[in-house]
């Protein structure tokens, strides 16, 4: 073969690959934008997941579509789009970001896995927003409980004796999140002291946890495990952790505060 019959193949070759990466890519571009527009206009969570999913598998391309679903004003597009980031981007910077605003999402489940992602993955980066998040008593419990796990996980010991008072919470997702954030503090939590788990027979699924009726003895049985599980858990907190277990005095501390009052009996400022 001489070199112009070559030149002409090679020329040849080169121009169909290029024309095929750039009907992949077209191809690529419109599947997103397909799986987008299923997820924002789905009616129904089956639509949003299978939508969803399509989303999740296109990669990193899908990533600045998956940001804009973020700040959707539908609550279940955002919500689908906060489970693509954790699950697919967990450590992405920009991903990383978004989880943080989203401390800040008016929906409790967004806010919630999105303060459980943070501590669980070690974002350090994150400390400020996690105690901005803790301090907001306008936050449900669940997510500052999940803040204060985080932090634990973060290494910031200053959550110990509100983990300390969700042990013993009546509240299954309080219990269970403690649990977690013991864990990353001290190295043990109450299961490794006899504790069977803090659903105690409980049918979760997702953020409704369900409880069954009747079985008085049974559940008696669970609780006295359960107080005595946390027991054991603090005479070996203070002999193997005594610095730690001096966090809990706090607990007992009262700081008398001087109040002067007035003639009615009425305290002033």
């Amino acid at each position: 073969m001489n070199r112009i019959g070559f030149g002409v193949i090679l020329a040849a070759t080169i121009g169909f690959c290029l024309q095929s990466t750039n009907i992949a890519l077209g191809t690529s571009e419109k599947e997103i934008q397909k799986a987008y527009t299923d997820l924002t206009l789905a009616d129904h969570w089956r639509k949003a997941k299978t939508a969803s999913d399509k989303l999740s598998a296109l990669g990193e391309a899908a990533l600045p579509t998956v940001l804009k679903g973020a700040k959707h004003e539908k609550r279940m597009v955002r919500e689908y789009c906060y489970q693509i980031l954790n699950s697919k981007f967990p450590k992405h910077k920009k991903s990383i970001q978004a989880i943080i605003d989203g401390l800040n999402d008016k929906e409790p489940r967004i806010s919630y896995t999105c303060s459980f992602h943070l501590g669980e993955h070690r974002i350090a980066r994150a400390k400020k927003a996690l105690e901005t998040c803790l301090k907001d008593k306008a936050k449900d419990n669940r997510t500052r409980y999940a803040a204060a796990k985080s932090l634990a996980e973060l290494g910031h010991h200053e959550t110990m004796v509100m983990l300390y008072i969700g042990l013993g919470s009546e509240d299954h997702y309080t219990r269970y999140l403690s649990n977690i954030g013991m864990k990353a503090l001290c190295g043990k939590d109450l299961t490794d002291f006899g504790y069977q788990g803090p659903w105690e027979g409980a049918f979760v699924s997702g953020p409704v946890v369900g409880r069954v009726k009747g079985q008085p003895i049974e559940k008696a049985r669970r609780r006295l495990e359960h107080w005595q599980a946390i027991v054991k858990f603090l005479e070996w907190l203070e002999k193997e952790k005594p610095k730690l277990f001096k966090e809990l005095d706090n607990l007992w501390k009262i700081t008398a505060r001087k109040r002067r009052c007035s003639r009615s009996g009425k305290p002033r400022g």
